[in-house]
Order: C-alpha cells, then sequence, then structure tokens
C-alpha cells in the first residue's frame, strides 16, 4: 500500500511499520489515524532536513560568496552535505 499524495519519506516509513512494527501499523490502521500519522511524519522529515542542512552548511562555511565565485565546489558541496543529511534523516527517522 502506498499512499500516492504523499511525499517519499512517508512512503518509506509507511512500508518500514508495515513490515517490522505490525502492532502501531494495526493500531493506526484502525484508529483511522495512518493518513495523519504519515502527512505529520513527512512533515516533519521535511523541517529536519532543512534545518540540519543549514546546520551543516554553517559548520562547514559554505556561503552565497562560495556560490558567486566557485559555483561547482558549491554545488559539490551542497550535493554531499544533501546525501549525508538525507542517510541521517533516513537512519535516525524513517527506520527507528
Amino acid at each position: 500500500m502506498t499512499y500516492n499524495d504523499l511525499g517519499c519519506w512517508a512512503n518509506m516509513r509507511l512500508a518500514f511499520i508495515k513490515q517490522y512494527r505490525p502492532q502501531p501499523y494495526q493500531s493506526l490502521l484502525k484508529e483511522n489515524k495512518l493518513h495523519s500519522y504519515l502527512v505529520e511524519f513527512d512533515r516533519q522529515v521535511q523541517d529536519t532536513l532543512i534545518l540540519t542542512e543549514e546546520q551543516m552548511r554553517q559548520a562547514e562555511g559554505i556561503t552565497d560568496e562560495l556560490k558567486r565565485q566557485y559555483q561547482l565546489e558549491w554545488v559539490c558541496r551542497m550535493n554531499n552535505i544533501r546525501s549525508r543529511v538525507e542517510e541521517i534523516v533516513t537512519n535516525e527517522l524513517v527506520y527507528e
């Protein structure tokens, strides 16, 4: 089961709880709260992604000045951060 109106994070969480956390999954399903849970989960993940990415960007000194002067380096470093943030979110939120 997937919900087409939800983001990838919510669908990943759905697949995980359905397979590995059957009791909470069944409870959410019975109480008709599964969809609202997944909507809220996806929103929280998006907020965490934005916040964590910004924190890492600041900590690593990735500035708008770098973007102006060295665009390719800026893109590479931002892609690296995005990859690390997605890994963190996947491990700490989706598959907890």
